[in-house]
């Protein structure tokens, strides 16, 4: 079945394989379950092929059905696994929001503890400030005709117009 020259290239291939999968698996440990749920689904995926590479090489050959069956449980395992991967993140998710509304609720009972008074100050809304006409006129022959561009869209009657102002000269276009 095996000669001299075929022995230690598929055991050179099987150690390989397997190396990489232990890499993948030591990457994937440090995000814990989400990491090692990623990693089992990336294993599922090269499973099938692995085997049918594998024991192909060692000179054992499995018949077409074999090889659907694997397929089909290796696809049908891949699917819940991103189930299981999609609530796992989902619960992660929740639970780091929960954590930051924590956070940011004791940091402020502690801030409004020491500042009362202060209280009213933290409100402060933002207003922006229009360019000036003389300041815009400026950005524009910097910046050139290509890269300011203005635009004004306006629905009548099913039919959107699009007016481009480009170079003081308008050109009315229609999308319908």
């Amino acid at each position: 079945m095996f000669t001299a020259s075929e022995t230690p290239l598929v055991a050179i291939v099987v150690i390989i394989a397997f190396g990489i999968l232990g890499w993948g698996f030591y990457r994937a440990k440090p995000f814990g379950k989400l990491g090692i749920l990623a990693w089992l689904q990336s294993v599922v995926l090269m499973a099938p092929w692995l085997l049918f590479f594998g024991l192909f090489a060692a000179g054992i050959y499995i018949n077409i059905v074999a090889i659907l069956f694997f397929l089909v449980a290796s696809a049908g395992l891949y699917v819940y696994l991103g189930r299981q991967l999609r609530a796992a993140g989902q619960d992660a998710i929740l639970r780091q929001k929960a954590t930051e509304r924590l956070s940011e609720k004791n940091t402020s009972t502690i801030n409004s503890g020491k500042n009362s008074d202060s209280s009213a100050d933290s409100s402060v809304v933002v207003e922006t400030i229009p360019i000036p006409d003389e300041e815009l006129s400026v950005i524009k022959g910097i910046f050139g005709i290509d890269t300011f561009l203005r635009l004004k869209l306006f629905l009548s009657r099913k039919v959107l117009f699009l007016k481009v102002i480009l170079e003081g000269k308008r050109k009315l276009s229609t999308i319908a």
